[in-house]
């Protein structure tokens, strides 16, 4: 489940494309594929719940201690490193990786 705090997103889950605009709630189940595009130009902040700990995981392993209190600059386009990494990464905790980004 997604709370959106902040700009647009679109969200294909399944078959069924949504638009989220602020304080909307998305559902995302697990086993169903599921992909987002941040739609608005300032970017966006969501909030991401979820019920079981393959996708917590992920992100712990993937993450790294913040530096300060604030947001860091965004870094641009990931590396194939980067895309290697976060592959195998993801196969370790049970993530898939089925298609392409929303274009």
């Amino acid at each position: 489940m997604q709370r959106h705090l902040e700009g647009e997103l679109r969200l294909q889950v399944g078959e069924a494309s949504h638009r989220a605009r602020p304080f909307d709630v998305l559902l995302a189940p697990k086993g169903v594929p599921h992909t987002y595009r941040v739609e608005s130009p300032e970017g966006a902040r969501w909030l991401t719940f979820t019920a079981h700990r393959d996708f917590e995981r992920f992100v712990r392993a993937m993450g790294r201690p913040a530096e300060r209190e604030e947001l860091p600059p965004p870094v641009g386009l990931p590396t194939p490193e980067d895309l290697e990494r976060v592959g195998k990464m993801a196969q370790l905790y049970g993530i898939e990786f089925v298609g392409p980004p929303l274009a």
